[in-house]
Parts: structure tokens; C-alpha cells; sequence
């Protein structure tokens, strides 16, 4: 059962999916939006185990980030986004399976859905939607050996701690000073190692059984699917991906699930209105 969510709760949430402030005044920053100090709001949510902490999230078009998804009709543990750490990243089975490669990605940088039940899944992306170009360069450089501990702290989500700032608890994580780990993250959000610093939301608090992945093969108009995919507020990631003759789809979305169902009859209404058959549907949860 979802915990109920207040108005400013549900704000909070809204705003920092897409990213949250990387300003020495973190707590200022966060406020400003909502007029208010956040720091109790934030630590009822945590109390209530609808957020875990702070979290960085690896960008799939970063030429040094790698992704590959492992999806079959039966998977064991079901499909889990990020493994391993920032350079090195795979969206796996938790098996550790061989994964499906992308090609070109349409939307990346999924936050979890926070809109009142019973919102059109259909809706315009507003939001939430990050549309990788083709032709986006990432800016490459070096990451210092301070970046490279801050992304080794990120291996799981940084706890909130109400007297202090983050850049204090990560750079007690990461043998820094606040003011490197501060740096650190603004340089791995710039260079687009990370596609945002951001909260990381239990799904689950929040009503959701967990969703999944839809797999479709379109053909010629493949891109064109990929555009009306990413362009709708139910989807998650969307990414073009190399079809093999084991897993013989070229488009996949990550959908989340509703408060109610796994996700499957939104893949299957995609279907529906494009006039195409649902490759396969692999919940993240596999009943």
C-alpha cells in the first residue's frame, strides 16, 4: 500500500527528481523552491522509508559509461537499472547475464512518478523527460582521483543526516573535504558522468509493484517509435538497441508500474495504439 504523501511532500519529490541544488548553501538552495526549510520534510520521508538518501546517476550516452541490459522471458531476480559504479555501469539481470547494447538513447534520466493516481499515463513529458541527441558530445576529461572516491561513495545512496550538509557526510565517504566533495559532484553532473545529483525514492513507498521492461520490434520506423515513447509521461528509459538472434528487439522502455498491475497493460496499450504486437514484457518483479 502507498504511504500517503502531504502536498509539500509531493513538491519536494517533484523538484528533486530532476536534480537537486549543487550550491555551497545545499540547504538554502533546497528551500527555495518551496519557500520553506526542507530538512524536517525530509527527514519524515526518510523515517518513512520513502527516500533513502542522495544518489548519482550514471548517463548512458557518456562515452565512458557503459550499458548493457540482460532481458529474457524468464529472469530469475527480475531487471534492476544501475550496477557496479559510474564508469563501468550495466543495467542488468541481477544474475549478471550478457546484456542487450544500446544504439542511440531518447530518454534517459527517469525519476519516479510522483503525480496523483490515476494521472493519463498518455500525458505529455514535461518534467522529467532528457532527450539524448544523436550528435550530444560529452565533454571528456580526466576524473581526479577526488571524483573517482566521490563515485566509489555513490555505491550506495548517501543518508541524509539533518544537522549537516552533504558535501560534509560525502566527503566523510569519500576522504575529502566538503568543499572537493562539493566540487566533485558539480564536475561529474557538468561532464555528464552523472545525468543528475538527485534523490534516490522508494518505489515501492510510493505505491509502485516495481514495473518493467518492454521490448518491441519495429523495423524501418524504429526512431520514430523511440520519439513517441520518450515523449509520453508513463515511460521511463528509452533507448534504440541492437536486435540479436536471441533477443530480437530493437526498442526498449522502462515503465513503471501504476499503484495498481506491473506495468504490462501500459506496454500493451503502447502497442495498442501503434498497431504493433508487444515484443515481450519482463516485470521487474516476476510474480
Amino acid at each position: 500500500m502507498a504511504i500517503p504523501l502531504s502536498i509539500v511532500e509531493r513538491k519536494l519529490l517533484k523538484s528533486a527528481q530532476g536534480a537537486l541544488p549543487v550550491m555551497e548553501d545545499f540547504w538554502g538552495g533546497l528551500a527555495t523552491g518551496l519557500g520553506e526549510d526542507v530538512r524536517p520534510i525530509l527527514a519524515s520521508l526518510q523515517e518513512r522509508g520513502i527516500v533513502a538518501g542522495f544518489c548519482g546517476e550514471p548517463n548512458p550516452a557518456h562515452p565512458e559509461v557503459f550499458e548493457s541490459i540482460a532481458a529474457r522471458e524468464r529472469v530469475a531476480k527480475g531487471v534492476v537499472r544501475w550496477q557496479g559504479d559510474a564508469i563501468a555501469s550495466v543495467l542488468s539481470a541481477k544474475d549478471g547475464a550478457e546484456g542487450w547494447r544500446a544504439v542511440r538513447w531518447f530518454k534517459a534520466g527517469f525519476g519516479i512518478d510522483v503525480r496523483e493516481d490515476g494521472a493519463d499515463s498518455f500525458a505529455p513529458e514535461r518534467d522529467r523527460t532528457m532527450h539524448v541527441s544523436p550528435d550530444e558530445a560529452a565533454k571528456c576529461e580526466p576524473a581526479t582521483p577526488v571524483q573517482r572516491r566521490v563515485l566509489d561513495a555513490f555505491g550506495e545512496p548517501v543518508p541524509f543526516v539533518a544537522d549537516r550538509s552533504p558535501w560534509e557526510v560525502i566527503g566523510e565517504r569519500a576522504s575529502a573535504s566538503p568543499a572537493e566533495a562539493r566540487d566533485a559532484v558539480v564536475r561529474l553532473v557538468l561532464t555528464r558522468r552523472w545525468r543528475r545529483f538527485a534523490l534516490r525514492v522508494n518505489a515501492g513507498a510510493l505505491g509502485r509493484s516495481g514495473g518493467g521492461l518492454a521490448c518491441w520490434r519495429i523495423g524501418e520506423q524504429v526512431e520514430r517509435a523511440a520519439m513517441a515513447a520518450a515523449g509520453i509521461s508513463a515511460t521511463g528509459d528509452v533507448a534504440v538497441r541492437e536486435p540479436g538472434e536471441e533477443w530480437p528487439f530493437d526498442l526498449s522502455a522502462l515503465i513503471p508500474s501504476p499503484a495498481e498491475g506491473d506495468g504490462g497493460d501500459i506496454a500493451r496499450a503502447i502497442s495498442g495504439k501503434w498497431g504493433v504486437e508487444l515484443g515481450r514484457w519482463v516485470p521487474d518483479r516476476p510474480s
